[in-house]
């Protein structure tokens, strides 16, 4: 994905939130048919490594934007883990969200 620029990349998924290693945090993007290298999940130790160059990620999945406070740096986590790939705004939640009600919050802003 580098050198490219992404006017929006949106996960709708589910998220993974750990409190002791932040950096372990993530997305579920799968939990079956996987390779034995494999576990399904994007994390924020991985993401970090992405390009996206984005005018908004958009995560959305329980509790992505919750992760560990450490002064001087923010909220470690997925929060932290999306700011070195370039993105001018990202879109996390702080509780759980319900997979109706999102999705329709999700492609009436997408749509336009």
């Amino acid at each position: 994905m580098r050198g490219q620029r992404y006017r929006y990349v949106v996960f709708s998924r589910h998220g993974y939130l750990d409190q002791k290693n932040p950096e372990l945090s993530g997305i579920v993007l799968s939990k079956t048919n996987l390779g034995q290298s494999e576990d399904g999940y994007l994390r924020a130790s991985e993401l970090s490594a992405f390009d996206f160059r984005s005018d908004l990620v958009f995560i959305s999945a329980c509790e992505t934007g919750v992760g560990k406070w450490v002064s001087g740096e923010g909220i470690l986590g997925l929060p932290f883990a999306l700011y070195p790939g370039g993105n001018a705004s990202t879109i996390l939640t702080l509780w759980p969200v319900l997979d109706g009600s999102t999705a329709e919050l999700s492609s009436d802003s997408f749509a336009k």
